[in-house]
């Protein structure tokens, strides 16, 4: 259904569900965070629907993230921003796995031609890279869903 929405054609629809995934990220941190720190004596159970939704949502929000605003100067909230915070909620919130989602788009586009997708790759880059130097600095958590971001 999210997907489907995601796909519309009206912008407030693609950003409400985007809001949706990316309320779903900001819960799943949050256990992983209760279950690491073990902050509650009954933590909350880990159901890891981001894992198992990611190879469905991310290449619909890499679609998002080509929808950016011809004015630079635009301030308005759009899609192309949502799903850049969701991707990078994805990212806090699965880890590594998002590397095999995003490698081949940033492959296939950092030097496209087109702006729009090129930027959509070197965004994906960023929000990928930060995760890589987190997790190599050893203040990444590892993989999510497992315990860890």
């Amino acid at each position: 259904l999210t997907s489907e929405a995601i796909q519309n054609e009206h912008d407030e629809i693609k950003k409400q569900a985007i809001e949706f995934w990316s309320s779903i990220c900001e819960q799943e941190i949050d256990i992983q965070e209760e279950i690491e720190e073990k902050s509650s004596s009954t933590p909350r159970k880990m159901y890891g629907f981001m894992k198992k939704a990611a190879s469905q949502l991310i290449p619909n929000l890499l679609k998002c993230l080509t929808q950016q605003s011809e004015d630079p100067e635009d301030d308005e909230w759009n899609v192309a921003q949502a799903a850049a915070c969701c991707m990078e909620l994805i990212a806090q919130d699965i880890g590594d796995d998002i590397l095999d989602h995003v490698m081949p788009f940033i492959i296939k586009n950092m030097r496209n031609e087109n702006w729009r997708l090129r930027e959509a790759a070197v965004i994906s880059f960023g929000i990928s890279s930060m995760k890589i130097v987190e997790m190599g600095s050893g203040s990444g958590r590892g993989r999510g869903g497992e315990g860890g971001r």
